[in-house]
């Protein structure tokens, strides 16, 4: 990436930034995370990620203030009016960054293999969708009367327990995976095509069954959240954001066993 394009995509994640933290979306701390990991992924990765990050934190965000009276009423929800904090940003995008960087081709000058750009692309939607499938089940979920304990089904919990989780909670779930799964895939494939030339590469394999991959992979680390939340956040040995982190960073392992099988 040359240094025309690099100060470009500075300028345009501080932007984003900006806008986030004046549109609500962001407290101040969540703003200037948000411009870091999102730079550093787009540098190391692709625009076309940078686009799918963008469109996880606006759906995120309308999930969140779906609603939002409720949800405050109940102590349910999430800021004073709805914005994300800077942990709420690191728990949900250090894995998807991670990937970026291991992907990032200048590794190759100082003796370290970067992962193959088509495999890490299918990552980073894997990573993308489970944070987006736990963010969306989660800020629905707790709109649901009688979520159940997942390691308990018959043990009925108060909604927004860690570790409870419901039928709509469920469906959203699986929703949120499959849009972000179609999603990452359109952001890839689809505008390269359209903008030929630009800083959008096709970095995907050319497999539409890969969509199954992140949606599966979102889904299932949905879960993997739920059981951390029931067990290790419960005891008090993971916080919140920690047991997020944790399920991106297995089920994106998950997903890279698959990968290398299929």
């Amino acid at each position: 990436m040359d240094g025309t394009l690099t100060a470009f995509l500075l300028l345009t994640c501080i932007i984003l930034g900006v806008l986030a933290y004046l549109s609500g979306i962001l407290d101040l701390w969540g703003s200037v995370s948000a411009s870091v990991v999102a730079f550093v992924i787009g540098v190391c990765g692709d625009a076309s990620w940078l686009m799918l990050l963008l469109f996880f934190l606006l759906t995120s965000f309308a999930a969140t203030k779906y609603k939002y009276t409720m949800k405050r009423s109940k102590g349910l929800s999430e800021g004073k009016e709805g914005e994300r904090h800077g942990h709420n940003v690191l728990a949900n995008g250090i894995i998807p960054m991670v990937v970026a960087i291991f992907s990032f081709d200048a590794l190759a000058e100082i003796g370290i293999t970067p992962i193959p750009k088509e495999v890490a692309s299918v990552l980073f939607i894997c990573a993308v969708a489970v944070a987006a499938s736990d963010t969306v089940a989660s800020e629905m979920g707790v709109c649901a009367s009688r979520p159940r304990m997942i390691t308990n089904p018959r043990r009925v919990v108060k909604p927004g327990t860690s570790g409870g989780v419901s039928l709509p909670g469920l469906g959203w779930a699986l929703a949120a995976s499959a849009y972000t799964a179609i999603a990452g895939w359109l952001f890839m494939v689809t505008m390269p095509s359209l903008f030929p030339g630009s800083a959008f590469a096709n970095t995907l394999p050319a497999n539409y069954l890969l969509v199954t991959l992140p949606l599966s992979i979102g889904f299932l680390g949905c879960q993997i959240d739920s059981l951390l939340g029931a067990t290790v956040e419960q005891k008090g040995w993971l916080s919140s954001s920690g047991v997020n982190m944790a399920s991106i960073g297995l089920a994106t392992a998950i997903g890279a066993l698959i990968f290398m099988v299929i």
